[in-house]
């Protein structure tokens, strides 16, 4: 996995960092090689190194941490995982327990639920995405350890481009003009 294109700035009025996150799993696919132990063993590894990396990258933000956005199409089905509103308005991740009967990716698919969810609570980051991004699934996430960035989100289909709806955000941010004299 590699973990890079760090950017600071002042763009816009708000210090942020941005980082790139690629794992390279593409190219294999999944119906060849998923069902394989080995192959489930390097995805679950990829996963949890680039988990590893993003919390040393969070750890070591200056304090007060900035604003800190975590966007993918992380694909935790409601099978694996329910978003339920608690009482102050912030969706919480209830990831379902893996039973001895259950197939193995169940089990791989929560795992990774489990590790995410604890390095986004780890970080007082919460989840934003309320709404299907494919068919009747939450599959595309938003986590932020600042809510009060994240106006709206609407979820729009456009098949042309993919199967998963586009999920658009408006965010507060606003922007200020350079004077110089």
């Amino acid at each position: 996995a590699n973990i890079g294109s760090f950017q600071t700035g002042d763009d816009y009025g708000s210090q942020h960092n941005s980082i790139k996150i690629t794992i390279p799993l593409k190219g294999q696919s999944k119906s060849k090689f998923s069902n394989k132990p080995d192959f489930k063993k390097a995805k679950w590894d990829k996963f949890k190194e680039v988990l590893d990396k993003l919390n040393t990258f969070f750890s070591s933000l200056p304090s007060p941490t900035p604003n800190i956005t975590l966007i993918g199409d992380f694909n935790f089905n409601s099978r694996d995982v329910t978003w339920i509103e608690d009482d102050e308005g912030d969706l919480r991740a209830l990831v379902k327990p893996w039973r001895e009967r259950q197939d193995e990716t169940d089990f791989q698919e929560r795992r990774q639920a489990s590790e995410l969810i604890s390095l986004t609570e780890t970080h007082n980051m919460v989840q934003m995405v309320n709404v299907a991004t494919r068919n009747d699934e939450i599959l595309d996430l938003m986590f932020t350890n600042n809510p009060e960035l994240i106006h709206s989100i609407q979820s729009e289909q456009c098949p042309q481009i993919s199967d998963h709806n586009i999920v658009t955000a408006t965010v507060n941010y606003y922007y200020r003009e350079s004077t110089f004299n």
